[in-house]
């Protein structure tokens, strides 16, 4: 018999629609968590560090740092914890303290989750993809636009220039000549 030849078992055809449906169902969650942390209030804007503004071998891409990053990273006991930020009367969230996971945040300060592996310290939006060719526009970014979740979970909104204005390529008009 030529196996080949035959037609897929229901319950096969079952297994692969139940297996479609769970894949639908956990997308879907994690776009409505992510659609969750956009919607909510709280918001930081965190001073970025210097780093190669660009990966060459993966295209329009940026890597980034935070300032806050850095202050986490002198201290060698803990790996994974909440760094806690406060605003400034600029609106910018500066350094307060880190903690173990167990560590709750006080009045005026905002909880960010981070893992530190080896040395790097990641909160969870370390990255930037934009559009081909709109690099040049995102080369002036100074500071991070991140929407805190309730458990310290972080969102990149967007970048922003040293006058705390979101950087949007499209804003820009190019000069013509007539």
């Amino acid at each position: 018999k030529n196996i080949f030849k035959r037609k897929p078992s229901m319950n096969i055809r079952l297994l692969f629609l139940l297996n479609f449906l769970l894949f639908l169902a956990i997308a879907n969650f994690s776009v409505f968590e992510k659609e969750k942390m956009l919607n909510s209030r709280e918001s930081v804007i965190l001073a970025l560090a210097p780093v190669d503004p660009r990966s060459l071998i993966q295209g329009d891409y940026m890597n980034i740092r935070y300032a806050v990053s850095v202050k986490v990273e002198t201290d060698k006991n803990i790996s994974d914890g909440f760094l806690f930020v406060s605003k400034d009367k600029s609106n910018i969230s500066r350094f307060v303290r880190i903690s173990d996971l167990n560590g709750n945040a006080n009045a005026g300060e905002v909880k960010i989750r981070f893992r530190k592996r080896y040395r790097n310290v990641r909160i969870g939006a370390e990255s930037f993809f934009f559009q081909e060719g709109d690099g040049k526009f995102y080369e002036s970014a100074k500071f991070g636009m991140l929407k805190v979740s309730e458990n310290g979970d972080v969102l990149l909104v967007g970048l922003l220039d040293e006058k705390l204005k979101l950087i949007e390529p499209g804003m820009i008009t190019p000069t013509r000549k007539n």
